[in-house]
């Protein structure tokens, strides 16, 4: 009796480790525009590593004094597994409410989201952000472009706290040491029933 329930133990640990969802990391190299850049700026960008009440987190922005179309780019060269499906986040604010301003977010050259502002007033300022999130992004190569292009006219655009994960690796990759922290618990459980039948 007592080795099927070690066996049922050990087999329930295990499956509540594989169910457990394995988070995925970042693969943006500096998100948050900290520094050294790995950003590529085109035309009319700027890096600000510690753009206060303009950044998300408090951290570095990406901002555009650009007037006019969707012409000022910066980008970046992501590392990625062709066929994998991806998820892009960002936050965007602007210094003035009353717009006009718009801001794209490209995929190896496709906008896959496109956010444009009046002129009426209303736009998000801090400490107000307004949050993307962009699902379905499938990979078709090893390197896959992300780009960003946005104007104003009069609001900057500020662009902070940029994130892109593999989620059809976030069941599949390492498990985070939390659930191997649990593992090795109930392991150990398991060696003390093992140890008490084998003392009496």
């Amino acid at each position: 009796m007592v080795k099927k329930a070690v066996i049922r133990s050990f087999l329930a640990l295990v499956a509540l480790l594989v169910v457990l969802p394995v988070h995925a990391d970042n693969i943006v190299a500096d998100p948050n525009f900290t520094g050294p850049s790995a950003w590529t700026i085109l035309e009319n960008w700027g890096e600000i590593t510690s753009a206060g009440s303009y950044s998300y987190n408090g951290l570095g922005a990406m901002y555009t004094p650009c007037v006019g179309g969707f012409e000022c780019y910066f980008y970046q060269d992501l590392s990625t597994t062709p066929g994998d499906t991806y998820e892009l986040t960002y936050y965007e604010t602007q210094n003035d409410p009353f717009g006009p301003a718009g801001i794209e977010a490209l995929w190896n050259g496709v906008v896959v989201q496109q956010q444009l502002y009046g002129s009426g007033g209303g736009d998000p300022v801090p400490p107000n952000f307004e949050f993307f999130d962009v699902t379905g992004l499938v990979a078709t190569g090893t390197s896959t472009v992300l780009e960003f292009s946005g104007y104003q006219n009069p609001a900057e655009i500020w662009v902070s706290d940029v994130s892109v994960v593999d989620v059809s690796s976030e069941q599949t990759g390492v498990p985070e040491p939390g659930s191997l922290l649990l593992l090795s618990t109930g392991l150990l459980g398991v060696g003390r029933i093992v140890r008490r039948k084998f003392a009496r």
